[in-house]
Order: C-alpha cells, then sequence, then structure tokens
C-alpha cells in the first residue's frame, strides 16, 4: 500500500507485510493513524507522522478467520470497527487494538461497513452507530460501542457490496451486485428510493463532505458521479481511468 498526496499524487510511503491482497483502509479522524485491511485474515494499524508513513504497525489485529474485508474509525476515533468474510463484525479499542467484542448476526460474508457521522441532539453528542452490507442481502445497524444490532433492512434482491451513510446522518445508501443503488432511511428500516446505477456490481460508493454528490464504482472499471439533489438522482458524467470524463 502506498500512502500519496492530493492531489499531487506524489509517493509518501509505502507499507508491505501482507500475506495477501489489502482490501480496505480507513484514516482515524484526527489524521495521525491509518489502518488497513487484508485478505490476510489481518489489520494493520501505522502512524502517519508528519505526511509520512510509519513501516512498521503499532498494532496488528488478528482474531478474524477469514478475510477483512472492510473498516472503520468511529467519528471519535476510539473504535475501529472490522467487517469479514467469516461473517463478523468485530469492535476493537484504539489505544491498545484488543478486542471489545464480536458481532455475529450476519449469516453471510460480510462486505462493507460504514460508520455514521457524529451527530448531536439536545446539547449531546449521540453514541456511535455503523451500518454493514452482506452477501445475506441486508444491512444492519449496530450500536458498536455495546454491541448491540439496532435493526435489520431487508428488501434487497441481491448481495450488498458497499454502504455509505449521507454526512448529514439522516440516510445511507447501499449497493448490490445487480447494479442497483437504494436509499435508505437512517432512523427505520424504509427504503426511501432506489435506482439501477450500473451494468455490473458496483464495489464502493462515496459522497462528497456537503452530501451534493455521490461516486459509484463497479467491477468493470467504470465509475460515476451522480447529483444526489435531484430526485431520482442524476447522473454527471462517467469517470475514465485516463482521468477523462464523458
Amino acid at each position: 500500500m502506498t500512502l500519496r498526496s492530493w492531489p499531487e499524487g506524489h509517493a509518501l510511503g509505502k507499507v508491505g507485510g501482507f500475506r495477501d491482497e489489502a482490501t480496505g483502509i480507513a484514516w482515524h479522524p484526527k489524521g495521525n493513524r491509518i489502518a488497513i485491511s487484508s485478505a490476510d485474515r489481518t489489520v494493520s494499524v501505522h502512524e502517519v507522522p508528519n505526511d509520512t508513513i510509519a513501516e512498521e504497525p503499532i498494532y496488528r489485529l488478528v482474531k478474524h478467520t477469514r478475510a477483512v474485508l472492510d473498516l472503520c474509525f468511529d467519528p471519535e476515533g476510539e473504535l475501529l470497527v472490522t467487517a469479514s468474510a467469516d461473517r463478523s463484525l468485530k469492535v476493537w479499542g484504539t489505544d491498545d487494538g484488543r478486542i471489545q467484542r464480536s458481532l455475529a448476526n450476519h449469516t453471510e460474508i460480510v462486505n462493507a461497513v460504514a460508520m455514521r457521522p457524529l451527530m448531536r441532539f439536545g446539547g449531546q453528542t449521540l453514541p456511535p452507530y455503523c451500518a454493514s452490507a452482506g452477501d445475506d442481502k441486508t444491512v444492519r445497524i449496530w450500536q458498536p460501542g455495546i454491541g448491540r444490532m439496532v435493526r435489520i433492512v431487508r428488501y434487497h434482491d441481491a448481495e450488498v457490496t458497499a454502504i455509505v451513510w449521507h454526512p448529514s446522518g439522516k440516510r445511507l445508501y447501499s449497493a448490490d451486485r445487480d447494479g442497483v443503488v437504494r436509499i435508505i432511511d437512517g432512523e427505520s428500516d424504509r427504503i426511501l428510493g432506489k435506482w439501477k446505477a450500473h451494468d455490473d456490481w458496483i464495489y464502493a460508493l462515496a459522497i462528497d463532505p456537503e452530501g451534493k454528490y455521490l461516486a459509484t464504482g463497479d467491477w468493470s472499471g467504470v465509475t460515476r458521479q451522480w447529483d444526489l439533489t435531484a430526485t431520482p438522482p442524476r447522473l454527471i458524467r462517467d469517470l475514465l481511468e485516463s482521468g477523462s470524463a464523458r
């Protein structure tokens, strides 16, 4: 894995030592650490001092029994949640890398996990929530700090491969192997809308910080940008490998 500057693209450091491919990456909210998941069943956490990445990890997480496919930090940076092909999510403390609990309600591979943005109500900071997506065609909402599953979102027709929260925390977007994106209510199991975004299965979703644009990436290498202010979301452009657009 190579850390690069943005937008220049200069290499700032490289991390190796994995016995299989790297599958996911997550920045600590403070920007001083980075966590990398791997198909070798491990997660490696590294310091990122002065825009470089330390080659040796602070610690390596090794409790999963199959490939680790995705990961995310909570907004306060106190928890790290990992998703695995072993059908589980695991919650780790970021101070020492110790496992706090395992969440094993999914019945198939867990492909993706995403943390809800920091939310406040009545002057109080709400506890962290995360969403997970699996081959069991469900999205599950969790309170990882106490290990509670809050709800199950069904109504998917294929394996759910990617998920992302809107910056408002009031809705989230899921994508499946049929190339369909669904809009999910952040406070219930309701599907607010859906559209056919790709002809191939979608493996990645990303939203800009203002919540106006969604990027979707599929297995064939096509990345698309969508306008979320339109109903239904409007395709803006296809982003091509060369950096050109159409």
